[in-house]
């Protein structure tokens, strides 16, 4: 029963799921502390030997993430022990653990927990961007494999991008990740084959044109064939002009949409009941 909840809890993880089947991999129990326990670099094998503080945090991610107590999943570990190689887990993990810490790409999940997007977060409702979603739905259906969003510093586009994953992931079945700009972009082969998968690169131009250029031909020249990849550019105005300019050297074929400021009287009511 606990290794199912925890199977169940990682196929929600994309970035762990295309790396490998997580039905049979040795150790799988050990994954399901990859979130809380790889900010610190390291993962102790044995739970008699983590420290107060990280038995306390890892209790509580399983209590809210599986919830399961921290005794349950001890059980479960302590019993993978017995079964497998000590040195089985160590490769599989360090395997995994390279993996992410030099992705390049943040799947939605991981993206509304960096520290910069948690107060985009902090209102819960979203409101008056229904004509802009309607035009980000259309663009998935459009033939057209790249999207750029302009608007004013403040103006809300991460926050609709945000938005607008989270619908697709519900809806339409997408994968969608955020593009890391520390990360050096290449292919590590974490992309499924099959299904379709939406890029966003946010603050476009923080990024040199050699990154941006990788970026490009993997959308358009994916190692698997993938004809299912599209690209959400975000930008500020200023950088609309250079941004049309670099798009349209690559023969990019892409649309526009300008976002303006947000209903604040809207928000103000939806979020606060002020009239």
């Amino acid at each position: 029963m606990g290794n199912n909840k925890i199977i169940n809890w990682l196929k929600k993880w994309k970035h762990i799921k295309d790396y490998v089947d997580i039905e049979i991999v040795p150790a799988i129990t050990f994954f399901g502390i990859i979130d809380f326990s790889f900010s610190k670099g390291t993962i102790d094998l044995n739970p008699d030997n983590w420290s107060e503080d990280d038995k306390k945090t890892i209790a509580d991610n399983l209590s809210k993430e599986l919830q399961m107590s921290l005794e349950e999943f001890t059980k479960i570990i302590k019993k993978e022990i017995e079964k497998n190689k000590k040195e089985d887990y160590k490769f599989i993990l360090n395997e995994i653990k390279k993996l992410i810490s030099e992705n390049p790409l943040i799947p939605l999940i991981a993206f509304e927990k960096r520290s910069e997007i948690k107060p985009l977060l902090e209102y819960k409702t979203f409101v008056s961007r229904e004509p802009e979603l309607k035009k980000l739905h259309k663009f998935l259906e459009d033939d057209k494999k790249t999207m750029v969003l302009i608007g004013e510093g403040g103006a809300g586009k991460t926050r609709l991008a945000i938005e607008f994953a989270k619908q697709i992931e519900k809806c339409k079945d997408w994968s969608v990740y955020f593009i890391n700009p520390n990360k050096d972009f290449k292919y590590f082969g974490m992309l499924p084959s099959k299904g379709a998968v939406l890029f966003i690169l946010d603050d476009a131009s923080r990024y040199l044109e050699r990154d941006r250029d990788k970026i490009i031909d993997f959308v358009y020249n994916h190692p698997s064939g993938n004809e299912d990849i599209k690209l959400l550019i975000l930008d500020r105005y200023i950088f609309k002009n250079s941004i049309e300019e670099y798009l349209s050297e690559k023969e990019v074929n892409f649309q526009l949409l300008e976002v303006e400021k947000g209903d604040i009287i809207s928000f103000l009511k939806e979020n606060f009941g002020i009239e």
